[in-house]
């Protein structure tokens, strides 16, 4: 229906949790501001891997990296992962954390920017500074 001679835009559906883990996953790769068609293959086999994903297979992996990066474009990156970080439960945002830990270091390399995206999605996950380094020591980062 059109009110004042605009369109109204349909709300985007809220995410699942597995929608929300890819979101991260896919944040977490592109961190360095390079998203080349091998880590997208490399995503998709890392995703498909865990739960709810083994169980769902790759049509689920795909639509969720795609509902992703459909809202990064709408709304902006920040937007998207915040978006993302809310729908985790609170339960598995320290495996979150964990898991975009070891995607941003799976290139073998660890600047400025995978740092910053790392420190805004730990404020996004609402983890303390020491969760935080706890899981960073586990992780792939070599800081």
């Amino acid at each position: 229906m059109a009110l004042f001679g605009r369109r109204r835009e349909e709300a985007a559906a809220p995410l699942t949790p597995a929608e929300a883990m890819a979101g991260i996953a896919l944040s977490a790769v592109y961190a360095d501001g390079v998203y080349t068609p091998e880590e997208h293959t490399d995503l998709e086999v890392y995703l498909e891997a865990l739960e709810p994903f083994r169980a769902l297979g790759p049509v689920a992996v795909d639509a969720a990296i795609r509902k992703a990066d459909a809202l990064a474009r709408r709304d902006g990156p920040d937007a998207m992962l915040g978006a993302c970080a809310r729908a985790v439960p609170a339960d598995a945002r320290r495996a979150a954390y964990g898991m975009a830990a070891d995607l941003v270091a799976a290139d073998r390399e660890f600047g400025d920017m995978e740092h910053r995206f790392l420190l805004r999605l730990r404020e996004f996950l609402d983890l303390d500074e020491a969760t935080a380094a706890a899981i960073l020591e586990t992780s792939s980062v070599d800081r």
